[in-house]
């Protein structure tokens, strides 16, 4: 077991680097459950609270917490105010915003080989072309050189 040949400071320098708080997602761990949930907080911390207009919202409501068998369905609901759906509407604004600086798009290179028929062809080529180009790299040469067809 290598832990029992370790010095007391290495162990700790050990634990220290387990215990480092990771860095934002890559890739697909972006939309994993614990960086959701740390997005929810983040977005959870930035709204007011205010128990008041909960509390008279509850009183006005007799079913505010309506159980499985209400048939009181969807209706009217409590309203929003327009200070509410400004913030709401701010927020989304706001988080495309941040998405924009994330996304680019690609400039069109008029001197590429064309291979494709639409957009989703040519990322679907793409993907081909890097899995498989080292392979059928000299066959494509011989075929355009015309050497590679029998006489």
């Amino acid at each position: 077991d290598p832990a029992m040949h370790m010095t007391a400071e290495q162990a700790a320098v050990l634990e220290k680097k387990k215990n480092k708080k990771p860095k934002g997602g890559l890739g697909w761990e972006v939309f994993n459950e614990d960086s959701l949930h740390r997005a929810m907080k983040k977005r959870w911390e930035k709204l007011p609270d205010n128990k008041e207009r909960y509390q008279q919202a509850k009183e006005a409501d007799p079913e505010f917490y309506r159980d499985v068998n209400s048939f009181m369905y969807g209706g009217k609901g409590p309203q929003c105010s327009r200070e509410d759906v400004d913030r709401m509407s701010y927020e989304l604004q706001e988080k495309a915003e941040r998405g924009k600086a994330f996304s680019r798009r690609r400039k069109f290179d008029p001197d590429a080989e064309v291979d494709y028929i639409n957009e989703r062809n040519k990322h679907f080529n793409e993907k081909i072309k890097r899995a498989f180009d080292p392979f059928t790299q000299e066959i494509k040469n011989n075929l355009e050189r015309g050497t590679a067809l029998p006489e």
